[in-house]
C-alpha cells in the first residue's frame, strides 16, 4: 500500500513537519492525514520563505494539489484549527475532518493547568479531553462544532480506502516523539497524553 508514516524517534523537534512535506511534495502524496493535537507545532517554508506554524492542520497545507485529513483520533482546539485555515485560505475541498475527532473545550485547559508546573505541561487540554473520552464522559466532537460542519467528511474510511486501491500516495503526520510516549518511554509521568 502506498502509505508513508512519519514518526519521531526522540522527544519531538526532530523536524517531522520538513519532513512531512518535502515527502508530501516529493511523493505527490494525495492525502496527508495529522494525528495529535495543538500541543504539537510543526514548522515549515513555502517556496517564498515565509514561515508557517502548523498546530493542527498537517504541513501539507502548503500544497494546492494535496488534500489534508485530521484523524478521528485528533484533538481539536476549534480556535487553533480555524485560524490555520484562514492562514492558508483552505477551502471545504480540500480538509477532511472525522466527524468523530474531539473538541477541546476550555474546561479541558483548566483541567491542565496543574500540570504545567508539575511536568511542563503544554496546558492545550489535549490530556484531559483524552481522559474525558476514555470516562466516556459527555463531550462534544467536531461534528457538533458548527464551523467545522463544512469541512466534515462522514464517509472518511471510505474516501481514504478509494485513495488506496487508486494508489494514491497517503503520508501520516506523527506528533511529538518516541520519548514522550506515555506506553513507552522512562520518563513517565514527564511525557505526552497519547503514544506518538
Amino acid at each position: 500500500m502506498p502509505i508513508s508514516v512519519i514518526v519521531g524517534g526522540q522527544f519531538g523537534s526532530e523536524g517531522k513537519g520538513k519532513v512531512a512535506l518535502i515527502f508530501a511534495k516529493d511523493r505527490q502524496a494525495a492525502f496527508v492525514i495529522r494525528c495529535g493535537g495543538p500541543n504539537s507545532g510543526h514548522m515549515v517554508y513555502d517556496d517564498l520563505g515565509r514561515c508557517y506554524i502548523f498546530r493542527q492542520l498537517p504541513t501539507a497545507a502548503l500544497l494546492p494539489d494535496c488534500k489534508l485529513v485530521i484523524s478521528p483520533g485528533a484533538c481539536i482546539d476549534p480556535t487553533v484549527l480555524l485560524k490555520e485555515i484562514d492562514l492558508v485560505n483552505l477551502s471545504p475541498d480540500r480538509l477532511y475532518i472525522s466527524p468523530n475527532a474531539l473538541i477541546i473545550e476550555d474546561k479541558h485547559k483548566i483541567l491542565e493547568r496543574p500540570l504545567k508546573e508539575a511536568i511542563s505541561s503544554t496546558g492545550s487540554g489535549v490530556g484531559a479531553v483524552l481522559a474525558s473520552r476514555a470516562m466516556r464522559e459527555p463531550m462534544h466532537l467536531a461534528k457538533d462544532y458548527p464551523q467545522l460542519k463544512p469541512y466534515i467528511c462522514h464517509d472518511l474510511p471510505r474516501t481514504l480506502s478509494l485513495a488506496l486501491k487508486a494508489q494514491k500516495r497517503i503520508l501520516i503526520e506523527g506528533t511529538q516523539g518516541f520519548g514522550l510516549s506515555p506506553l513507552h518511554s522512562g520518563y513517565y509521568p514527564k511525557v505526552t497524553s497519547r503514544d506518538t
